[in-house]
This record gives structure tokens, sequence and C-alpha cells, in this order.
């Protein structure tokens, strides 16, 4: 790829071989607005026995800026509904959801696949059909550009609901190259969204397998042995109480958060958000000395398992530094690390099982109590058995993080590339 100079009809980066300014003219004059139906997803059917509809819900969170509708399960629309109205759409045409949330409104995606099948654009939708010849894949990436979507933030109406109308989207300014030139931007961008996708199911697969060796491995409520364990291993587990096996466990505190002299210093202070995997070394609050000296904060130490006991209750990360947490925190120190991985792994095992909601206190807001946490009984193995089932959850959970940062990086290279090769 070559830089290129940065007029606003040549973009910033674009395939060897093209110099030609791209052309410049309204969505109106380069697009015929076809007819969307209004339809709810109540009115809708999942059996895929009539015509495909392509709901806006679907547009904003769950397909890419290109879609094969013929892998798409649904919703549908049974022909005879009194109701029906909508163009049918066909390969090439692009469907914008001119609703949602928030600023994500105007997302679009490009459709393909149609084949036989009959297909249109559902409730707050914009259906668009090229008015020229246009290449597979270069519409569906330019229509979610900041290029061409900057032009619609300022025109968005409402604050709960944002919508965009059809004449705003008509006068936005369209910007395209030739069609050799789209062609090999719709094709470097399928590879991108292909990457994207694969990393996104080997992280949902592994999820997925780690699920099923947490039930797995693990006895069962009235059972004494897992129904899958490591060969040379056999016999019962010994139950003991969760105090027995730690060597302090105890919830943190929270100064006054009208003081500022208490917060911003050198000290992490943890919060429920800042848990998003097994290890936990940043958080988004620090403490000073003087905070943690006027509070029942303490600095647990680095290895510690901190586990949540309101909100997200259940929900466990380990300290990967000394930091300080909150009372919303049970926190449980442990000598040996064997021990510590094979309990981090029971706690989430009990998670996926819903085991705390036997023990919840209910009330405005359900919570985990440290007196009960102490008490909490599981079976434990051996030391070598323990160090195995710790291990391999370990390598489990590196997998799922190293999916997670490929997905995330891919994510982040192709919004760059978005922003980088359209004028």
């Amino acid at each position: 790829m070559a830089k290129k100079n940065s007029k606003k009809t040549v973009p910033d980066l674009r395939f060897r071989g093209f110099t030609d300014p791209w052309e410049q003219r309204q969505l109106g004059e380069s697009f015929n607005m076809l007819r969307n139906n209004t339809l709810s997803r109540a009115d809708l059917s999942n059996d895929r026995k009539g015509v495909l509809d392509i709901h806006y819900g679907d547009v904003l969170i769950r397909y890419r800026a290109v879609v094969d509708v013929s892998t798409l399960q649904g919703p549908s629309i049974n022909i005879t509904n009194n109701r029906f109205l909508g163009d049918r759409l066909t390969d090439g045409d692009i469907i914008m959801a001119d609703t949602a949330e928030d600023t994500s409104a105007g997302k679009c995606v490009e459709i393909e696949g149609i084949m036989h099948q009959n297909v249109v654009a559902g409730l707050h939708t914009i259906p668009l059909r090229p008015a020229t010849p246009s290449s597979h894949g270069y519409w569906g990436q330019y229509l979610n550009s900041a290029s061409f979507r900057n032009q619609l933030f300022p025109k968005m109406q409402g604050t709960k609901v944002i919508s965009l109308s059809r004449t705003t989207v008509s006068n936005a300014t369209v910007r395209y190259p030739s069609l050799a030139e789209q062609r090999r931007i719709g094709e470097f961008f399928s590879t991108l969204d292909s990457l994207i996708a694969a990393a996104e199911r080997q992280e949902t697969l592994l999820r997925r397998k780690k699920q099923a060796y947490l039930q797995l491995m693990f006895p069962r409520e009235g059972e004494t042995q897992p129904r899958l364990r490591f060969a040379g291993f056999s016999g019962g587990w010994e139950r003991r109480q969760l105090r027995e096996v730690a060597e302090k466990t105890g919830s943190g505190g929270t100064p006054t958060s009208s003081n500022p002299r208490y917060y911003g210093g050198s000290i992490p202070f943890l919060g429920i958000s800042d848990i998003n995997g097994r290890y936990v070394d940043t958080t988004q609050k620090t403490l000073t000395e003087e905070g943690l000296a006027n509070s029942a904060a303490w600095i647990v130490p680095q290895g510690t398992i901190s586990l949540a006991m309101y909100a997200s209750y259940g929900k466990s990360a380990i300290l990967a530094r000394a930091m300080a947490t909150s009372q919303a925190f049970f926190n449980i120190v442990f000598r040996s690390n064997v021990t510590r991985d094979f309990v981090f792994s029971r706690l989430q095992c009990a998670e996926s099982r819903h085991e705390w909601d036997a023990l919840v206190s209910t009330g405005t807001q359900p919570n985990l109590s440290g007196s009960k946490l102490k008490k909490w009984t599981i079976g434990y193995p051996s030391l070598p058995e323990q160090h195995h089932i710790g291990e391999f959850f370990k390598v489990l959970d590196s997998l799922i993080a190293a999916a997670e940062e490929r997905t995330k990086a891919l994510t982040a290279l192709k919004s760059v590339y978005l922003q980088r090769m359209f004028a």
C-alpha cells in the first residue's frame, strides 16, 4: 500500500497502482432508497418458512459489515401477514439501522448470498440499492467508516432513542473509487473480517470447553468424586470448609468518597469493573496512604483470590499485585499456590453452576456474606491432583486470554484501516 496526499477525494492509504481521485456525490444520487416494513420482533417468526426479515437490532448487534443471508436463521415473515410491506432485496443492497439507543444508529450491512430467497428490510431500517455498478463489499465497509459516519453524528436526533431521517441520510456525501479499486478494498476487508471471525470462534470454543470441563472435573452435589479426572488418581475427595484451607480471609473497606485526600495515590483499589479475566493488575481507582489509614481497607497480598460479594457476586480474580479492596470483596489468602489455583477453578465452577444463589442474602441487593463463605464446604483431592487441575485450567485461561487479545488486536487494526483507507 502507498500513502497519498491529504486531498479530500483521495484517502490517506491506498493500494499501489491507484492514483485517480474518488467520485464524490450525495448518497441520494448514488443509491435508490427502497421500502422497508414496520413489523415488530413480536410479529416475526424463527421458522425460516417465510420471507427473511433483516431486523435493525440484528444490524446493530449481530451482523458484520457484509453478511451472507444464506447462513442466517431468521427471523422471517409469514407472507400472508396483511401488514407485510417492503421491497425484495438483492445481493449488494445495503440495510442501514436508522434507530438505536446510542450513536450506533446508522450502522449498515451489505447483504450477499440471497440466491432464490426472499429477503426484506425490517423495522427501523433504510434499505439502499446502489444506482450504479459497484464491487462486492465496498459499500458495506465504507458506510461503516468514520469518513462517512462522522457526517451523521451531528444530524442524529433524540436523547434516550437516537434516530436518523431518510432526508439526512440522502443528503450525506459518499465517495467511491473505480470498480477495480473498490474490489481491492472489499477483498482486503473481507480477509480482515474472516480473521476476526476466526479469532472470535476460537475464543468461543475455548470458553465452551472450559465450561464443560468445570462441570466434569469437580464433584457434583452429593458426590465425592468428579466424573472426569487425570490418570493415576482415584478415591473420594475430602470435604473441608474454606477457612480450613486458607491462611487468612477477610473483606476490605472504603474510605469516605467525599474526601479528595483519600484518593488518587499509589495504592491500587479494586473495583468490580476491574475484573475481566483470571488475573487483575490494574485498577481504575487508587488510594493514598491517608485513605488506607482512615478506612477498614488493608493491603491484600499478591496472589490472593478476591471474590465479589455484592452486585456481580461470585465473580473472582487472582491479584497480580498487592492492592486494597472495598468491603464488597472477600479476600482469600493461601500459603500454597497449588491450593489457591485449585480453589480458584472451583470458585468458577460454583459460579457456572449457580451455587452462590443458594447462599445469597435476599433484600434490596442480593449479596454474599463473609461468614457464609468461610464455611463454604467443598471436596479437596490430594495436592498432586490439585496441582494437575489448577494447571489445567490455568493453561485454558491463558489460551482464552490469547484468543481474546487476538480478537481485540485484529478489531483495532480494522478500525485503523477504516479510518485511513476511505476518503
